[in-house]
């Protein structure tokens, strides 16, 4: 399906325009989604809102290829020549900024999660329909083409129903801002929504504290609705940075691993004796290897697509997400163990 989304005229594939794009943040992540941004053919940043850059001497100041700087929030949003602005302020900061930017009639794209209140999350998605705009949070692991690859093989019926799902994603990040469950286990949820619905699953889960007492290393077990088990393992303790997803069905297996040599994305088709019984042998019925380096194009390229109609957006798997975080925050009775320092 394809159709314009009111108030953008994007390029797409037929001539018109860019969409002009606003980018407010520009640390770690707010860098990497401007250069991403300027080498898009279907955005043109704009403007970028980060104080500390005009704080700067200007002959000190990164070269940012005619991207004009303000000195507020409030000035980037009112500009009328802006059709999008893209978030990459801190998480605690995530709400009130897509809040701002929606009620200025820019469509958004958010970095994750979309905010860690899940009365909040309803309501920027209730906002963004209410005003006709569309509202994506870059979860970047959602956008790898070898996931995306694993995802329509799982719908292709190709390793039949789908009975387990693991996700680890261990790096080393104790000392953040945060705890793991938005640098982390937002991602696997992400991951985990591509397959069946995260908000469905009945989860356990047993943690790690830090030194500072913020949760740095989480095991989740979950049981969904039909009876799929879902095993999360999310570290920021773990020097060796690690990342892999596993989907075993009752036909078959698909692995994806973007770190190591080899192929990204790995699918198995077992075959079964008369008996019933599953062979020691199994047969590669997909094997391939994605570019997994530039997954926030990847994201970008997503939110041009449901930007110009062609695919609806995230928000509501992100609003699920945040609900199932804030549960897991909650679980009173989860069993937590003290991390050496």
């Amino acid at each position: 399906m394809s159709g314009d989304v009111p108030g953008v005229d994007t390029n797409a594939f037929g001539g018109r325009r860019p969409v002009r794009t606003g980018l407010v943040g520009y640390g770690y992540w707010g860098k990497k989604l401007l250069a991403s941004l300027q080498a898009s053919d279907d955005f043109v940043p704009q403007r970028l809102h980060y104080p500390s850059l005009l704080q700067m001497a200007e002959a000190d100041r990164p070269q940012l290829l005619g991207v004009t700087l303000t000195d507020t929030l409030e000035a980037l949003l009112a500009d009328p020549e802006l059709d999008a602005v893209v978030l990459a302020t801190p998480i605690d900061c995530h709400g009130e900024g897509v809040r701002a930017a929606l009620t200025s009639g820019k469509h958004v794209l958010v970095a994750k999660p979309l905010c860690l209140d899940p009365s909040e999350a309803h309501d920027l998605a209730r906002l963004a329909e209410g005003r006709n705009l569309q509202l994506q949070t870059e979860y970047t692991w959602a956008f790898s083409p070898s996931l995306r690859e694993a995802q329509r093989l799982v719908n292709d019926g190709l390793i039949g129903r789908v009975t387990q799902v693991h996700v680890r994603l261990h790096q080393l990040g104790r000392f953040l801002e945060h705890d793991v469950y938005p640098l982390l286990v937002s991602h696997a949820l992400s991951i985990v929504s591509m397959f069946l619905d995260p908000t469905q699953v009945v989860w356990t889960q047993r943690a790690a504290v830090g030194p500072d007492e913020a949760t740095t290393t989480v095991v989740l077990s979950g049981v969904a609705a039909d009876g799929a088990t879902v095993v999360i393992d999310a570290s920021l303790d773990d020097p060796e940075r690690d990342r892999s997803v596993l989907l075993v069905g009752e036909e078959g297996s698909v692995r994806f691993g973007p770190l190591g040599e080899g192929p990204t994305l790995v699918a198995l088709r077992y075959s079964r004796q008369p008996t019933g019984t599953l062979e020691s042998s199994s047969r590669v019925a997909r094997e391939v290897t994605y570019d997994e380096s530039d997954n926030i194009g990847q994201a970008l390229a997503a939110f041009a697509r449901v930007l110009r109609g062609e695919e609806p957006s995230n928000i509501q798997q992100s609003v699920g997400i945040t609900e199932v975080m804030a549960r897991l925050c909650s679980l009173a009775e989860a069993p937590r163990v003290r991390a050496a320092d």
